[in-house]
């Protein structure tokens, strides 16, 4: 599946390198699918209105995996959007997707929205990955409208997985902290701060203590 999903492009490599074998781990660990944490990354490229409301992380990756073999690459377009319409557009071959796993297309799929999503806030690559860690975490905690949330409070996403899988020291935890409490009071502004406090570091000892079995 990872050799599949870097024959994409340049930041497929990396993706398919650093950021898919700890989702495979936390997803073995703790349950659930590949397939649901790509359309999740998906929902949140909707949400942000970089990727239309009929698109799927299988069907992108599909399309992504047929097109590099033709030569469909991102690093051959001057704006990510032209690769974007180009994969759209791209007419596929049912043999060559039946060739493909769900997983190895979703991977590919997850790979596109997170590409699209660094594009969108010129972040360098790899600055999202923790995106669908924390949906492996706990998609119901970290789902779109809360990502996305997240995504309008910073761009340091990855210190959000450093946080909750404890390996912040104290001054780091405490700025996270006040990002993340950023993020939640959006969603709930009818709470006071000290509530939603709670709420946030009742969820983060939970997800800490999952994270440790993860890594144990």
């Amino acid at each position: 599946m990872c050799s599949a999903v870097s024959s994409i492009g340049s930041a497929a490599v990396s993706f398919a390198s650093e950021c898919l074998p700890k989702v495979g781990t936390i997803l073995t660990t703790l349950g659930g699918s590949l397939g649901m944490v790509a359309n999740v990354v998906v929902a949140v490229c909707q949400i942000l209105s970089i990727l239309r409301q009929d698109e799927s992380a299988e069907d992108l990756g599909d399309r992504a995996l047929q097109a590099a073999e033709n030569g469909i690459r991102p690093e051959n377009f001057d704006r990510y959007d032209d690769y974007l319409d180009s994969i759209r557009k791209f007419e596929v071959n049912p043999e060559k997707s039946a060739q493909y796993s769900p997983d190895t297309k979703a991977a590919a799929g997850m790979q596109v929205a997170i590409s699209s999503l660094e594009d969108h806030f010129k972040t360098p690559v790899g600055a999202l990955y923790g995106l669908p860690i924390l949906i492996a975490m706990n998609k119901d905690f970290f789902n779109p409208d809360r990502l996305s949330a997240l995504l309008k409070t910073t761009h340091d996403i990855n210190a959000v997985v450093d946080y909750l899988d404890g390996r912040l020291g104290r001054s780091e935890r405490a700025t996270v902290e006040t990002t993340l409490l950023k993020a939640e009071q959006s969603l709930t502004p009818e709470k006071n701060l000290a509530d939603v406090k709670g709420d946030l570091r009742e969820v983060a000892a939970k997800l800490e203590a999952q994270m440790n079995n993860v890594n144990t």
